[in-house]
């Protein structure tokens, strides 16, 4: 009786302590969380200026705070605190998922989504996220109706709060995509599809003054007018806009940044090239230190070169350098403009200058590494084989120095995907299958990973007549993409493959 006594006795102070330390996990859990979100916040308002790198560690960071308390949530019983747990994990992924989107990695995106919406369905306070997350699933399947229902639901639910991280950031521009949707399946736009989304957006101009919430949903009104053909009525909208965002102190966006979107629609409507001009030297003019000038004078010159005034052309790219040299991207992207405008023109000499100048004037920019391979086009294009051959040996020669001096990162990633083009293009099939095999075990978790491993795989088989090894590099693409779908069809093709060589 004793012992059933004490037996008893442990097992309430077990039920206790395992209580008390649920409960501590869903605090470290929820402080986790908090603490990622700062990071997300903080990295938004400089999104520009932030290396890749930090985005990819914060996913990481995300996904870390699910897999770290999913056993816990596994204990938990049914009740507040494992719906509580449930909650935060959920809203983790959801957050993972919209990093990837800066990261551009829609494989990624769309795992993390399928967890989100398969698995946490059932719990009434991420409702939002998981209709935004069955929408996502929807969409990727091409199944739009069903996707814009789901986005119906996570607008009947959410108030927009723009800026904040979770659902409520994407919710003003749901109108506008449910609008889309529905026009895509009946297989043109029509008012009866925008009158919803239209009828929102002018709620909110008036119910939120000079806030970002009226920023974005004065611009979604353009959107509507442009999509509907409406190019009067969307400059219209968008000369609205300029105006308010002159009247406040500190504005969300850059009355410059709609300067320019008014010129693009100018560009689309077919105004013609002489009143898309007019509107961009007048940006320069009233906003000469609008922080998108680079783009802006960029425009102007293919805008002249479509008008046939190439010196003018080449003048607006020159000023790129002259007044914005410490940008060294947009420095070096007014180079190389300069160099394809000349080729195209017939001067080669002198765009062959233009290309040779970026590797030297500006070896980090991104857009130099494709300088020695734009050498070597000219000249296959021009049927000089030897010329070609010589250029391609250069580049060669300059993306393995360049892996070789700078560390990993964005600009070597692109170096070593430059490389593999070059090898490529020189038939060193051997070298080229190595080297998008270490770029596919590099880049695990995204769609360029996937994409090298399989290319790799399938020059090994076509190119090199190696099927045993283009099957272990599907075999090893199986194992590093275990979770997707293609993944998993590496897996069977690699069987297959060891089928054949056995019969």
């Amino acid at each position: 009786m004793k012992r059933v006594a004490l037996a008893l006795l442990c097992s309430i102070v077990l039920a206790g302590c395992t209580g008390d330390r649920l409960e501590g996990e869903r605090y470290r859990a929820e402080r986790d969380l908090w603490q990622a979100d700062w990071e997300l916040r903080n990295l938004s308002m400089r999104r520009q200026d932030v290396a890749e790198h930090r985005w990819i560690d914060l996913a990481a960071r995300y996904e870390a705070i699910a897999k770290r308390y999913e056993p816990t949530v596994g204990e938990a019983k049914d009740g507040d605190l494992k719906r509580e747990l449930q909650t935060i994990l959920a809203r983790a992924l959801f957050s993972a998922a919209q990093v990837h989107v800066v990261l551009r990695d829609s494989a990624r995106i769309g795992t993390l989504y399928e967890k989100i919406a398969s698995g946490y369905a059932h719990i009434d306070a991420i409702a939002s996220e998981v209709a935004y997350a069955q929408a996502a699933v929807a969409q990727r399947r091409g199944d739009l109706l069903e996707a814009a229902n789901h986005y119906q639901e996570v607008l009947a639910h959410t108030t927009p709060q723009p800026g904040e991280v979770g659902v409520a950031d994407h919710v003003l521009g749901l109108p506008l995509m449910i609008a889309r949707l529905r026009a895509q399946v009946a297989g043109g736009a029509s008012q009866e599809h925008y009158e919803g989304a239209r009828t929102y957006y002018e709620r909110m101009t008036v119910d939120h003054p000079g806030e970002l919430t009226q920023v974005e949903s004065q611009t979604h009104l353009a959107e509507i007018a442009a999509d509907m053909g409406d190019w009067a009525g969307a400059i219209k909208r968008l000369e609205v806009l300029e105006e308010q965002l002159g009247e406040m102190d500190d504005p969300p966006r850059q009355p410059c940044d709609v300067r320019y979107a008014i010129a693009g629609i100018q560009a689309c409507s077919g105004s013609g090239l002489a009143a898309t001009r007019a509107t961009l030297l007048s940006l320069v003019e009233d906003y000469p230190d609008c922080r998108i000038k680079p783009q802006v004078l960029l425009t102007l010159a293919d805008n002249a070169n479509k008008r046939n005034q190439v010196e003018e052309a080449l003048g607006y790219l020159d000023r790129i350098r002259k007044e914005h040299g410490k940008d060294e991207d947009s420095a070096a992207q007014a180079l190389m403009v300069r160099g394809r405008l000349l080729e195209h023109r017939g001067r080669w000499q002198e765009a062959l200058e233009a290309f040779r100048e970026l590797s030297v004037q500006y070896p980090l920019a991104e857009i130099s590494l494709s300088a020695p391979l734009e050498i070597a086009r000219h000249y296959a294009e021009a049927g000089n084989r030897e010329a070609e051959l010589t250029a391609l040996a250069q580049a060669e020669e300059r993306y393995r120095d360049f892996i070789r001096r700078y560390p990993p990162g964005r600009q070597s990633l692109v170096a070593r995907e430059r490389l593999v083009e070059c090898l490529v293009i020189q038939q060193k099939h051997e070298d080229a299958v190595s080297e998008m095999e270490s770029l596919g075990a590099d880049l695990i978790g995204r769609p360029e990973g996937v994409a090298f491993m399989l290319a790799a795989a399938r020059m090994a088989q076509v190119d090199l007549a190696d099927t045993l090894r283009s099957a272990d590099i599907l075999e090893r693409t199986g194992t590093l993409y275990s979770e997707t779908e293609i993944g998993q069809w590496a897996r069977a093709e690699a069987d297959r493959l060891r089928g054949e060589i056995v019969r």
